[in-house]
């Protein structure tokens, strides 16, 4: 049972780590938000798909980005870096957008928001963006250090498991000839006794 946690520990570790590569949010950034995720009732896989949809609605590529760009002006967040022009991380426009939508009146409006920045998933996301809004400081659990520790023990253990099933499948090829001469001789020898009705 102790192993189960542990090993479970682990793969929350390298699940942190593959999210911060599909998202581009860096893991002790996933690791705070987790902790929000969970007191909204959010899966973390809509909470990463929110964050795609969000960078791409950041960098305004797509029709949908562009309608987003226009949001992102309307709530007055501002997706670049005023001193390089460069995009600023999504964590922080993630956090900007929550407090935004959050002080809306209107609900309306904070849904169709939400919807133009994040796809389908906007309204979903609203009670995330909503505890987001009103927690207070972010505390990472788990560095990409302890994240990249998981997912290299992770990759190792599909490694040493694809290994070892490469080993029996070599051993069961070189001993299936035998087992077979083995087992028809069985076959033989009761046949010959009047033992088996073939």
């Amino acid at each position: 049972e102790k192993e189960q946690e542990w090993k479970d520990a682990i793969d929350k570790r390298d699940g942190l780590y593959d999210r911060s590569l599909r998202t581009g949010a860096s893991v002790e950034a996933l690791s705070a938000l987790s902790g929000v995720a969970k007191l909204s009732g959010t899966e973390m896989e809509t909470l990463a798909g929110g964050i795609q949809k969000l960078s791409r609605a950041m960098a305004g590529s797509e029709e949908e980005g562009q309608k987003a760009g226009e949001v992102f002006k309307r709530l007055g967040i501002d997706v670049a870096d005023s001193a390089t022009g460069q995009l600023r991380p999504a964590e922080e426009v993630l956090v900007d957008v929550a407090k935004k939508l959050n002080a809306m009146e209107s609900s309306t409006q904070r849904v169709a928001f939400a919807q133009q920045i994040f796809g389908k998933s906007g309204a979903q996301l609203l009670p995330f963006l909503k505890e987001l809004a009103e927690t207070g400081k972010l505390n990472a659990k788990v560095t990409t250090e302890q994240a990249e520790a998981a997912d290299k023990f992770n990759d190792n253990l599909t490694k040493i498991k694809s290994s070892s099933n490469a080993a029996k499948i070599a051993i069961a090829n070189e001993l299936l000839p035998t087992l077979n001469d083995i087992t028809d001789a069985f076959l033989r020898g009761r046949t010959e006794r009047g033992l088996y009705r073939g």
